[in-house]
């Protein structure tokens, strides 16, 4: 837990590049602003479902990734891996064609065979990432958000689970130095989401909050979540009705949580003419490459290849508050004002319906994916939060925290996540010769 003096003065001389190139000072041709085509009152059934978010999950894989071998004073086992650069994903190879025939688009990617080359995992391609930016120095320019910041300091904080001490141990060996650095920057002093918030024409200041009508059900959830999130250090206490120099304020609405029956708070970082993700460098935060079910697929064919006769089971675990454990730069922070039954709070870590919040995470998580692949040896592959793999069935160790078993490297994940600091619950961790990997049921035994 760290408070912002003084980091304001450090990032000028810190030595990060970003791929985003600041714009020149402009005058900005507004100071202050509220949306005005937005009505006084929502009723919460004008707001049935999340806000329509930016997902990384939706788009293809950036091209062109090659990835070299380690220098030979390293120990990490590693191949040249090139990936194709302007396929189309709708072309059906000649070598698929004879091993799967023609098959309904539903299962493009979803079968496998033991024989082929896998398929770049997220662990290979940190070897030749991009190292996460810093904020540009326009930033640093603004003078009205610096002056908010140095005179509320109280309200900024850098804070994450996160033992970056032990991350930073844990990565000595990687190769992509730069890439690991960034990512360690990012956890002490908080990250920056390929975004540059001096634009020409946008105001120094804009709330862009609405007043919404709640269920009683949801405004209780809202109550406690604020009430928590407070707890955890995640959010300010309360400082006003209005947003101080340099400050947005973007909606928020309590949503139903996909899959479930729980409830999740998020922010609409789209809504209105000026909002937080028009400022983020969208080509930056696309394309980020994540495990699927064909690299399961891979995985179980191999194991059963080699233990003819055994049967296994397919195992997954969860990060818990996935984009939370992510803090972000004291600059970002003060875009992210949050409205709560008109008083304000400023929202200290990453958020739910940032353009830039999911490739934050899955940025720091396929590091953490690198460190249990080619440090522990553990035998997983991530999605987003997701982690799962295959292990014989009855190889059981117990985990003491949960007092249950779990099949062996489950159970091994947990104890390096509880190193690292990575936040997990009990009722997320699954394991079964049948279980729901990525929306669909995997039967591991009966293929």
């Amino acid at each position: 837990m760290q408070t912002p003096l003084g980091h304001v003065g450090e990032c000028k001389l810190l030595s990060w590049t970003t791929n985003i190139l600041p714009p020149s000072m402009l005058p900005l041709c507004k100071t202050m602003g509220s949306s005005t085509n937005k009505p006084d009152k929502l009723e919460e059934e004008d707001v049935q479902t999340s806000p329509k978010l930016t997902s990384v999950t939706d788009s293809i894989v950036k091209p062109v990734v090659v990835l070299p071998t380690p220098a030979a004073d390293t120990d990490i086992p590693a191949r040249d891996v090139v990936r194709p650069v302007t396929e189309s994903k709708h072309v059906v190879k000649g070598t698929e064609v004879e091993l799967f025939g023609m098959r309904p688009r539903c299962l493009h990617h979803n079968l496998w065979t033991p024989y082929t080359e896998p398929m770049v995992m997220a662990t290979e391609w940190t070897l030749l990432a991009d190292p996460l930016p810093r904020p540009p120095q326009s930033e640093f320019e603004n003078l009205a958000a610096i002056q908010t910041i140095t005179e509320h300091l109280e309200l900024f904080e850098i804070i994450s689970p996160m033992n970056v001490g032990v991350l930073e141990e844990l990565t000595t060996a990687h190769p992509n130095r730069v890439f690991v650095r960034s990512v360690l920057e990012g956890l002490s002093n908080g990250f920056w989401p390929w975004a540059s918030t001096v634009k020409e024409g946008y105001p120094l200041m804009w709330d862009e909050s609405r007043c919404i009508q709640l269920s009683p059900e949801k405004e209780e959830f809202m109550r406690k979540q604020v009430k928590h999130e407070v707890s955890m250090g995640r959010m300010s206490h309360e400082f006003g009705m209005n947003i101080l120099p340099g400050m947005y304020c973007m909606p928020n609405y309590v949503v139903p949580k996909p899959h479930t029956d729980d409830l999740r708070l998020v922010n609409d970082l789209s809504a209105g003419p000026y909002s937080l993700n028009s400022m983020v460098d969208h080509q930056s935060v696309v394309g980020y490459p994540m495990d699927n079910l064909s690299q399961l697929g891979e995985l179980l064919l191999r194991n059963r290849d080699q233990n003819p006769g055994k049967r296994f089971v397919v195992w997954k675990s969860d990060v818990a508050e996935v984009y939370r454990i992510c803090p972000m730069h004291i600059l970002w922070q003060l875009k992210q004002a949050l409205r709560v039954k008109g008083s304000l709070r400023i929202e200290r870590v990453n958020v739910f319906g940032g353009s830039g919040s999911g490739a934050i995470f899955i940025l720091l998580n396929a590091l953490v994916a690198w460190i249990e692949k080619y440090k522990e040896l553990i035998k997983c592959l991530i999605y987003m939060a997701d982690s799962f793999g295959v292990e014989e069935e009855g190889v059981v160790e117990r985990y003491e925290p949960y007092k249950e078993v779990y099949p062996a490297w489950q159970m091994q994940l947990l104890k390096l996540w509880d190193r690292i600091g990575i936040p997990h619950k009990e009722k997320k961790q699954l394991s079964g010769g049948t279980l729901m990997v990525l929306g669909v049921e995997v039967n591991v035994n009966n293929l």
